[in-house]
């Protein structure tokens, strides 16, 4: 293990690194990282540790109530400050002689370097595009792509894409250009029943032996068209002509860690059509949440034989590409063409709470009902939920990309009067009621309501999940009952989970962890920001 500062350290960073820096010091406290936390004591705004080699380390801290009760914002070590990333990954790397642990921090490192060159990038002050329908939710896209994550340290680090790479087809940039195709031998490819019958028809035609498949520019192939534009998600391209329509498709990098391949596994469409077909199916028999939820159509697409060849087609709902159609990041971002509100406050049109009020009627009713009715949590984040607002109609939600779910199989089957749809993805289905709790928390709460609304509305965000719990119990079914007590135990409990996304996603392979899905597995750090107790005035992130 290394035992020394680097000179870099007389030198001063730059604002991206010192905000990188914090994050990253934030995080590894968080996670626990050598032990670093499990180790220590607070001494009024210090965290006093110490590091496997015996030096002694103190960490600066700030009052938090959000992924912690405290953040590390800097860090000395036997004494001196390490304020230059180089530094820190210097003084916090693992012992050399735990081969995983020092493979994982390499690739952090590497991570913490992408991060840093992405928000250097110079980006459009002003993405191009109206402020209204499928076209403005792209310029929406745009302005969240450069907000950081709320929970990873390195969110905009794209690992293996150099700076002409993210000019060209990164979010960010909001850039046009033609999609790319490959032409492979039918037997090679699966097909939906859907796009078997109803290609676009924008899709080429292949040959008797040979069928056209939709790919990035940066994995290759002709580029045939038609125009395309990168949304959020960098891999899943809307059409320029018609942004309504999406192409998702792999792409050669990473996020959230460098296991989160943006590669496409087999069956994971299917997976998400077959969720597609159970949430639909819950909406037939819900028509106040059919009223306010809509869902994207995710039927057409096709798989090869390995992640670096499968392609889906989404179409999103016709009957609101007229409105504000916003992705939930994008709500704390400042528009600059609206002259300094965020977001969220001009939507809001001035009355905050009461727009606070109007969504989380909506997405708290949604999800409450799920997992209580239902048996069914889902892992739609800040960047799959689009808010829908038109004038004089109620405000609505759209989801997209629902293969994350987790679903107890029989209290959704009992519900519903009919059998689950078969997923590809055994994890999917769970049997223990916390996995359905703590996708909850870690998704619905931290990511949707805690990190985008000010937090004065989290006495409401309270009421309103024990009333819904109360209101969408179905008395009749014992899971039912037992998953509205599991609610009112998540409400009072001390602690919430949170995501150890550098541990599981870099640092650790999940045979160490005893874990079996990267993007779930969670430390137990979190207070629980709705008990009675809590009061606003926490850092918002």
């Amino acid at each position: 293990m290394a035992h020394h500062l680097t000179t870099s350290t007389v030198t001063r960073p730059d604002t991206a690194e010192t905000a990188l820096v914090r994050r990253v010091l934030a995080a590894l406290l968080r996670e626990d990282h050598l032990g670093l936390r499990s180790r220590g004591r607070l001494d009024g705004d210090r965290w006093r540790t110490t590091l496997p080699d015996g030096r002694p380390a103190e960490f600066t801290v700030v009052p938090d109530g959000f992924l912690a009760e405290h953040a590390a914002v800097a860090l000395d070590v036997a004494g001196r400050p390490v304020r230059r990333l180089t530094d820190l990954l210097d003084v916090l790397a693992p012992d050399p002689a735990d081969a995983e642990a020092t493979a994982g921090w390499a690739g952090f490192a590497a991570e913490c370097g992408a991060a840093l060159d992405a928000a250097r990038d110079p980006v459009p002050a002003d993405p191009p595009g109206p402020r209204t329908g499928y076209a403005g939710l792209l310029r929406y896209d745009a302005l969240a792509a450069v907000r950081e994550h709320p929970v990873h340290p390195t969110g905009r680090a794209r690992p293996g894409l150099d700076a002409a790479a993210r000019a060209a087809y990164a979010p960010e940039q909001a850039r046009t250009f033609p999609l790319h195709w490959r032409f492979v031998p039918r037997a090679d490819v699966q097909l939906s029943p859907a796009l078997a019958t109803d290609p676009p028809g924008w899709w080429p035609s292949g040959t008797a032996d040979t069928i056209a498949v939709p790919v990035h520019p940066l994995t290759g192939g002709e580029p045939l068209g038609p125009l395309v534009v990168p949304t959020l998600s960098m891999r899943t391209l809307a059409l320029a002509g018609d942004p309504r329509v999406h192409v998702k498709v792999p792409l050669p990098t990473a996020t959230l860690g460098l296991r989160n391949r943006r590669t496409i596994k087999p069956g994971t469409l299917a997976d998400g059509a077959a969720m597609h077909e159970l949430l639909a199916a819950v909406l037939t028999r819900e028509p106040e949440l059919a009223a306010r939820i809509r869902l994207a159509d995710e039927s057409r697409y096709l798989h090869g034989p390995d992640e670096h060849l499968a392609a889906m087609v989404r179409v999103l709902p016709a009957d609101i590409a007229t409105g504000r159609l916003v992705p939930l990041a994008a709500l704390p971002v400042r528009d600059p063409r609206a002259g300094g509100p965020t977001v969220l406050e001009e939507l809001a049109a001035g009355d905050v709470p009461r727009w606070c009020a109007r969504y989380l009627a909506v997405l708290l009713d949604w999800h409450v009902a799920l997992w209580v009715r239902y048996g069914i949590a889902l892992e739609s984040h800040q960047q799959n939920i689009t808010i829908a607002q038109q004038d004089g109609a109620p405000l609505r939600l759209v989801y997209k990309d629902d293969d994350g779910a987790r679903v107890d199989a029989a209290h959704a089957a009992a519900a519903l009067g009919r059998p689950v749809p078969a997923f590809t993805d055994p994890r999917m289905l769970v049997t223990d009621p916390a996995e359905l709790a703590d996708l909850f928390v870690t998704i619905t709460l931290h990511l949707c309501v805690r990190a985008l609304l000010p937090v004065s509305v989290l006495p409401e965000v309270r009421d309103r999940i024990a009333d819904a719990a109360d209101r969408f119990c179905d008395r009749d079914h014992p899971r039912s009952v037992a998953a509205r007590a599991a609610v009112h135990r998540m409400l009072t409990a001390r602690r919430w989970p949170v995501k150890a996304m550098v541990t599981s996603g870099t640092l650790l392979p999940k045979t160490r962890l005893n874990c079996t899905d990267v993007n779930k597995y969670v430390v137990r750090t979190g207070p629980n920001y709705l008990a009675n107790e809590a009061r606003p005035g926490f850092v918002l992130r």
